[in-house]
């Protein structure tokens, strides 16, 4: 028996109406990001990214950084998550990062650099529940 009548399955076939997800990245109260799986594949799914700042808009960058790079930040993950978080206490201090409730916004790409422009309101994100 040949395998010429068989097709790979699509996942995206099973729920065609189904949006693709979008990158989007959290800024939290404490100065951590947490990027979705989307806006981590858009980089190329790098061990550690450089944080970049534009007065313009304002708006804040990731781009993939070589580990051992001075302004690289280690890209962490969460167990059993495809979410990953990056550190930037100090970048969003210096730049004066707006930090309160924490919010997600929606990133593109632009080129090398995952953009999130901080002058529109982002979605305030709710805390966890507490597991049972």
């Amino acid at each position: 028996m040949g395998l010429d009548g068989f097709k790979v399955f699509d996942p995206a076939l099973a729920w065609p109406g189904r949006p693709k997800p979008t990158p989007r990245v959290t800024v939290h109260p404490g100065g951590s990001f947490t990027l979705n799986a989307a806006a981590w594949a858009a980089l190329g799914e790098p061990g550690h990214v450089a944080l970049l700042y534009s007065a313009d808009g304002p708006t804040i960058g990731f781009r993939a950084a070589a580990g051992g790079a001075p302004a690289a930040f280690a890209v962490r993950g969460f167990a059993r998550s495809a979410t990953k978080t990056v550190a930037g206490q100090a970048f969003v201090r210096h730049y004066a990062v707006p930090t309160g409730p924490a919010q997600r916004y929606g990133a593109r790409l632009d080129g090398d650099v995952l953009t999130v422009a901080l002058s529109r309101e982002g979605d305030i994100v709710a805390r966890p529940r507490p597991r049972r």
